[in-house]
């Protein structure tokens, strides 16, 4: 059977669930090195792995909405690469296994490679400017004497230059269900209609606990209420004054 192959049985495997839990963060220039391109809001996954356990591969499914795009590599016309875009295209979307969120090694050394679809899964990877839906693994292969090493796996990047958000507008990424009911959704991890809803929309596997743990989860902003856009427009005014 090849890795891929056992790959997929995995991801179909619900005896157990994997040892590891998912965050996410949305990315503040204050955290990276580099400028982050206009119009980019750019969602950082983490997985924090039991200590005794470690990390063999994850699949995730996002959808992009109300306008916006997915960023891929601008070098690549078939929307690739996915693992090791390199330094210089950190800022799109990109996989790997866990990595310190701004280390070099994340971007030229993602020690993955992808499988194929993830849900439904199939041999392709479902990569275009609305949708990721693409299971991947750790490349080389975890072993019994692997490491256990939390970090990030996944970077997706949009582009909402098209979604017509305000400029004051708050943005935050986390699980479904925990957003705020006047939340607009830009971007979700979910899985697609029946039959294929049976598992979450990001989901990973460890080597002692192989079967699949996850998260539904999104990325959405909260418009800024007229009260504060006065205050804000206040405290400048009295600022200008001080000078």
């Amino acid at each position: 059977m090849t890795k891929r192959a056992v790959f997929f049985a995995l991801l179909a495997c619900s005896a157990a669930f994997a040892q590891g839990t998912f965050s996410l963060d949305v990315l503040d220039p204050s955290e990276t090195s580099g400028t982050i391109p206009d119009n980019f809001k750019i969602v950082d996954v983490y997985v924090d792995i039991a200590e005794t356990d470690v990390w063999t591969g994850t699949g995730i499914r996002v959808i992009a909405l109300r306008g916006a795009r997915l960023n891929y590599d601008p070098n690549s016309s078939s929307f690739a690469p996915l693992i090791n875009p390199g330094t210089s295209d950190k800022f799109y979307t990109s996989l790997s296994r866990p990595r310190g969120r701004d280390d070099d090694a994340r971007f030229n050394n993602g020690a993955a490679a992808v499988a194929g679809t993830y849900n439904p899964p199939g041999p392709w990877q479902g990569v275009n400017l609305t949708e990721l839906n693409v299971a991947y693994f750790a490349v080389p292969p975890a072993t019994s004497t692997s490491p256990s090493v939390d970090g990030y796996i996944a970077r997706i990047s949009i582009d909402v230059s098209r979604v017509g958000a305000p400029s004051g507008a708050a943005w935050y990424a986390g699980d479904l269900g925990t957003e705020p009911p006047d939340a607009v959704f830009v971007l979700r991890s979910e899985p697609p209609p029946p039959p294929n809803s049976q598992t979450p929309g990001t989901v990973l596997a460890t080597f002692d606990v192989p079967a699949i743990s996850g998260i539904d989860w999104g990325l959405w902003y909260l418009v800024p209420e007229p009260t504060s856009l006065i205050l804000i427009s206040l405290l400048g005014v009295a600022a200008c004054r001080r000078r």
